[in-house]
């Protein structure tokens, strides 16, 4: 009796430590449906279209560091709804990233409504 207490409490610790799961890497996210970075001075004009929600919104892109000449930016997403229908909608993004002269490319990822990464993709930005 007392070895299957013992094992049950390891199963459970195990299975908390991991609770969260493993980062998502950036070849295991959807892609965007369309994209495209146009270079307007010092900032670069981003579109894409993703498949989301009919309750979903998209917040003001976060840039991050510079990464072999790729700017990381991530876009958040929130419900507008508490109680919403299950139909998925193509929702475009066409917002202004500050980028320095030396980013030729930004690495973007769309956040779920639940925080966890759920697009991306490299996108090159066109002169």
């Amino acid at each position: 009796m007392g070895r299957i207490a013992v094992t049950a409490i390891f199963t459970l610790l195990s299975t908390a430590a991991f609770a969260d799961g493993p980062a998502v890497a950036a070849s295991d996210l959807q892609p965007f449906t369309q994209a495209s970075a146009t270079r307007a001075g010092d900032d670069v004009q981003l579109q894409l279209t993703f498949d989301g929600g009919a309750c979903q919104a998209v917040d003001a892109p976060q840039p991050g560091a510079v990464t072999d000449g790729a700017l990381a930016v991530t876009i958040s997403t929130r419900g507008t709804a508490e109680i919403c229908t299950m139909q998925i909608v193509p929702i475009a993004v066409d917002v202004t990233v500050p980028a320095a002269a030396e980013v030729t490319a930004l690495q973007v990822t769309v956040l779920g409504t639940d925080g966890q990464p759920q697009f991306g993709g490299r996108i090159d930005i066109t002169p």
